[in-house]
């Protein structure tokens, strides 16, 4: 059982030391339960993971399962960086600050309600031409992720591949992509169940 091991470590001993924790367990061919609210180590380490929300399971799966297909707000707020976005249904779309986005980006059906808090990681959101401002970038590894400024002032973050030729100020669009948009009041209407 590892429970919390690499709290407190600098993120490169950590990167170290979850490499060898996983070549010994696989070399032993053991079992070993990594007690973790770090993402990177879920994916660094699992094979199997299960999500807990309020001390009741919520979803199991391989870390790439849970990343991908999250099967309520909990468990996509568990990967990635997230993000809310407000939206309304209309007949044309979901109304954002960031324009009108198509029902496809909806990972799960959200049949019945009009208002609702929309969960995005920069990942699920591509640039396009557009007139939101730019308003900085921020280094991602080996990526960048562009913020922008919505019609109400809000920022949003998306990633954009390096080498690329945004910078504050430019003008662009966003679109999500198909199926990678989660609404979160579908998790706090089962959780309530």
């Amino acid at each position: 059982l590892f429970d919390e091991p690499y709290t407190n470590l600098d993120q490169a001993l950590t990167r170290q030391l979850r490499d060898e924790a996983r070549r010994v367990v696989t070399e032993l061919d053991t079992v070993a339960v990594f007690v973790t609210h770090d993402s990177e180590d879920v994916t660094a380490l699992a094979d199997t993971v299960i999500a807990l929300d309020h001390g009741k399971v919520v979803q199991t799966g391989s870390p790439r399962d849970l990343f991908d297909h999250p099967v309520d707000a909990s468990v996509a707020r568990l990967f990635g960086q997230t993000q809310s976005v407000t939206a309304t249904r209309t007949e044309q779309g979901l109304e954002t600050t960031f324009g009108t986005w198509p029902f496809d980006c909806l990972a799960v059906a959200a049949d019945g309600l009009s208002q609702m808090e929309l969960l995005v990681r920069p990942d699920g959101l591509e640039l396009e031409a557009g007139d939101f401002t730019v308003s900085r970038l921020r280094v991602d590894g080996a990526d960048d992720q562009v913020g922008l400024i919505g019609a109400d002032g809000s920022e949003l973050f998306v990633r954009a591949v390096r080498p690329h030729a945004y910078a504050p100020g430019n003008k662009v669009g966003v679109r999500p992509l198909p199926g990678r948009v989660f609404p979160a009041e579908i998790a706090n209407e089962n959780h309530s169940q």
